[in-house]
Formats: C-alpha cells, structure tokens, sequence
C-alpha cells in the first residue's frame, strides 16, 4: 500500500476531500485529538537575524546557493553557510530554479527557490556532508526540528512530499513502499490542502484548508512537543495554528535526507506513488535536535520576517 493508505485501507480521491472538508474521521481511522492555539506573530524586524546554529544539520535558502548544470537545472544545493553540506541531484533528477516575489515586512522581496515538478523537472537530492571524519546527516535516533518555507503547486496530487528519508524496507522496485513503520519521515501535502507529518504509519494531519498555491511555512518537530505549525505566508492572511500530538519517538534506521522525492521509481499503478514533489521549496532547516520554543519562535520568525507578512 501507499503511504497515503498506510493502514486505512485504499481510499478515492472523493473520501479525501470529504474528510478535508468535514474534518471527521479518514476512512474508520479515528482523528487524533488536536490541539490549537494562536502562533505568535513576529515582531518588526528591520535586520532579520539569523535562527539558531546549534544542532542545525543543514540550512538551505535558495537565494545565491543554487549550483546550476549546463542546462540550466539545479545540480546541487549549497548549505548556506557553505559547500561542506549540499543537497546532491540524484539519478540525474534535477529541478530548476524559480524566482517568486514575496510580501515582507520590509516591503516586496525577491527570493530563488527549487522548483519541481513531475515532468523533466522532478526532484530528487540527497543531504550530504562533505566533511573529513563528520558522520552522514541522519535523523536516526534523535528528536528534531524541521523549518521549511514551501509552495505546492495547484492541482490534486496525493502523496506529494518535500521531505523524507529513504528509511528502512523500502521496495524500490515498486515505487518506495513496503517501507518498515517508524523509519520513515514524510513530510507535505497528503492531498489539495491537507499537510502531513509521518513517520509512516504515523501521522500529524493539518485539516485548516488553506490555498495549495499559497506560500507556507511548516514547522514539524518531534519529541515532547512533537507536532506541527502551518502558518500561511500570504499577505491577505495571518493564519498560524499548531496541531499538536503525542510522539511515539524517534525515526529508527531513517537512511538518507532526500529533499523533494527520492530516487525510486518502477512500475506504474496505483500502488506505486513514485515519491517526488510537484512545488517550490525556497527555504528548509533541519536540526538534529528538539528546538525549545523560544528557539522555535526565533527561527520562525527569522523566515516570517524574510518570506511572509508579520
């Protein structure tokens, strides 16, 4: 089965949008219980800052740290705070650069991101470390904290993630399923408006439905306050909640980083998902680590303050 199954049994397209709609329970599975609470808005910020540096595994912004190929198309992603950490092209599967104008508090701003699609432009990058004796980047083991400014772009898609880790299990030769439960992280949209956070087989729903073409910052982060932020970065809304639930630990054997799909592909059918993203991803931090939420906060507010509107 898909992971957008997982253990529900096969679901249409029609159950999914009833339930996005409704807000009820997703084909016998009971709704978790979410918790929902007003996310502060950041203050005025005339330098943004920068978010916190300890325990940040990599921090990828489009803006001057996109590594074209002669063609044109994105061969690698530079850690901003230099070469020694990289998003890698996999398997030839490389998107393109996209320039989008933002709403900021500073006025209208320009930034470059990663955009893939699921022609010639899909996506499949592999989080390295280039550094002598410096173990690979993984999540295995330990809690963490993903920030991520994100577009996905319109039409139906399910199963359509920014992020994941190759995990454990996985059938390559149908599309990545069968993976083992706990190993590995999914994290974007399910379908049209609903933003997941799994650990396959374990989910973290947002239900708010919200523009799929808007521009949105994700905060997913595991631990004691695992869970989910999805605050919408359009100028004409101040929307932020965060959907709380119970951890049940950290990914176990969770492989490979891979930003915007991976590298499996097979047969196609409907049991076959092909994982990649259909969007735009200008901005990701990952921590290897549970920010506290004073941290949380100063992160998110350095990318409110340089995507989206206060």
């Amino acid at each position: 089965m898909s992971d957008g199954d997982h253990r529900c049994g096969r679901r249409t397209v029609a159950s999914w949008l009833a339930a996005a709609a409704a807000l009820v329970a997703l084909a016998g599975c009971a709704l978790p219980h979410l918790v929902t609470f007003p996310f502060r808005q950041p203050g005025p910020a005339p330098n943004v800052g920068a978010p916190p540096s300890a325990g940040l595994l990599l921090w990828l912004e489009g803006d001057g740290s996109l590594v074209l190929d002669g063609a044109g198309r994105v061969a690698r992603w530079n850690d901003i705070r230099g070469g020694d950490r990289a998003a890698l092209a996999q398997l030839g599967f490389k998107g393109s650069p996209v320039t989008t104008t933002f709403t900021t508090p500073t006025g209208p701003r320009p930034h470059t991101g990663l955009r893939c699609a699921a022609d010639s432009g899909r996506c499949a990058y592999g989080a390295s470390d280039f550094r002598p004796g410096v173990p690979p980047l993984s999540l295995t083991g330990t809690p963490y904290s993903i920030l991520a400014v994100v577009v996905r772009r319109p039409g139906p898609r399910l199963n359509n993630y920014f992020l994941m880790t190759s995990g454990s299990g996985c059938q390559a030769a149908f599309g990545g399923t069968g993976c083992t439960g706990g190993t590995v992280l999914h994290l974007g949209w399910l379908f049209d408006s609903v933003i997941r956070h799994s650990h396959y087989d374990f989910d973290v729903d947002s239900f708010a439905p919200r523009p799929a073409e808007q521009p949105v910052l994700i905060v997913a982060q595991s631990g004691r306050r695992g869970g989910m932020d999805v605050a919408s970065l359009d100028a004409g809304s101040p929307h932020s909640a965060f959907h709380g639930r119970t951890d049940p630990g950290p990914l176990s054997a969770s492989g490979q980083l891979l930003i915007g799909g991976t590298p499996f592909f097979g047969p196609s059918g409907p049991d076959v998902p092909d994982w990649f993203f259909n969007g735009d991803i200008f901005a990701l931090l990952i921590y290897g680590r549970e920010l506290t939420l004073a941290e949380r906060q100063q992160a998110s507010d350095y990318l409110r303050n340089k995507y989206g509107p206060r």
